[in-house]
């Protein structure tokens, strides 16, 4: 049960005996280094390792950190049972339980409470729900931004105020409208990531676990594939807009947008690593 006193924490600790365990270490970093003419190289450095630590099998903190029963408990009242000499059905000298409450309500109802969330013990657990952070509302809004140009495009070719930026011999022309169609490459790739970002949250929520704050380390091939999935882009924002101008139609045209989509999404997800930050 729970136990506020020091000196029997420890002896409760020093009984139940030590072992040795495995500590986890991992380091994260990245550097830009630049030049004169506007070149700049990227790396990123990751690293883990493992070393072995005698330590208390049961730490003296856990002590004080039982669940008192009551709604701040879970309904449930914890304890550590251990016994000289005898190793349980676990395997171990000692295990950690609960006991259930009937927990009611403060009116006396016969109907048990709804008891909030308790964190485990040891874990960095924050409750189930949705947690979102900051990069995460960026991509919501670069697809919205994206969006909203991409809208302004075929507004400027349908109400004919379109603006000619540049003729390209044998190809077509580049007009304002062609630069505002050329962000709807931005905003697929930023509605597949909302999608993912939407599925993670109401995964964790299901779970009712915490949603970690990750940072993703690319892969040097990934920057090659981005630059030539804006490039086919830009072409097809070409020849959507020859299309929408010679009535053909533009179904050819928009399913390869999304295919092309598709691919760099998955691209991005085989050459990026999630690392938790927090």
């Amino acid at each position: 049960m729970l136990s506020g006193d020091y000196t029997t924490n420890k002896w409760a600790a020093d009984s139940i005996g030590q072992e040795l365990f495995r500590r986890h270490s991992q380091n994260v970093g990245d550097s830009i280094s630049g030049g004169t003419k506007g070149e700049y190289n990227q790396s990123d450095n990751y690293s883990e390792g493992w070393s072995e630590q005698k330590d208390y099998k049961v730490d003296i903190v856990q002590f004080t950190t039982l669940q008192t029963g009551g709604p701040r408990g879970q309904c449930q009242v914890g304890y550590i049972y251990w016994q000289s000499g005898r190793v349980l059905k676990n395997g171990d000298v000692f295990v950690r339980s609960t006991i259930k409450q009937k927990c009611r309500g403060v009116c006396g109802a016969r109907w048990e409470r709804h008891c909030p969330f308790v964190p485990k013990v040891g874990s960095k657990e924050k409750g189930g729900g949705i947690r979102l952070y900051w990069y995460d509302w960026l991509t919501f809004t670069g697809f919205i931004v994206c969006s909203a140009l991409f809208s302004a495009g075929l507004y400027l070719i349908f109400a004919e105020k379109d603006i000619l930026l540049l003729p390209i011999p044998e190809i077509g022309i580049i007009t304002l409208a062609t630069v505002f169609l050329w962000f709807a490459g931005f905003a697929l790739d930023t509605l597949w990531a909302s999608f993912a970002i939407l599925l993670e949250v109401g995964w964790y929520a299901i779970r009712k676990k915490h949603r970690h704050k990750c940072k993703i380390i690319n892969r040097v091939p990934l920057i090659v594939i981005t630059w030539l999935y804006l490039g086919f882009t830009l072409a097809l924002a070409i020849y959507l807009q020859q299309s929408i101008y010679m009535q053909q139609s533009l179904f050819p045209t928009i399913g390869l947008w999304l295919t092309a989509s598709i691919a760099h999404r998955l691209f991005k997800s085989a050459g990026g690593r999630k690392i938790p930050a927090d």
